[in-house]
């Protein structure tokens, strides 16, 4: 979900800019955010596999749901 936030955000600053017609400012904020978007999804994905089992365990107690979800 830190994505959506981070692409409401970034949709404004390129949309302010293009409404300025600044639009070498409008790829540079498009390609920051980008950029941003990809190293905090990529943080949360490796996270989620670290933590597999841990986070499988808040949500049940069963050894055969919780073999599926990490597997």
């Amino acid at each position: 979900f830190p994505i959506f936030g981070f692409a409401i955000a970034n949709t404004t600053l390129v949309g302010q800019s293009l409404g300025e017609k600044n639009y070498k400012k409008a790829e540079i904020y498009a390609n920051e955010g980008l950029k941003i978007s990809m190293i905090v999804a990529f943080v949360i994905g490796i996270l989620m596999i670290i933590f597999s089992r841990p986070l499988a365990c808040l949500y049940s107690n069963d050894p055969v749901v919780i073999k599926e979800a990490i597997g």
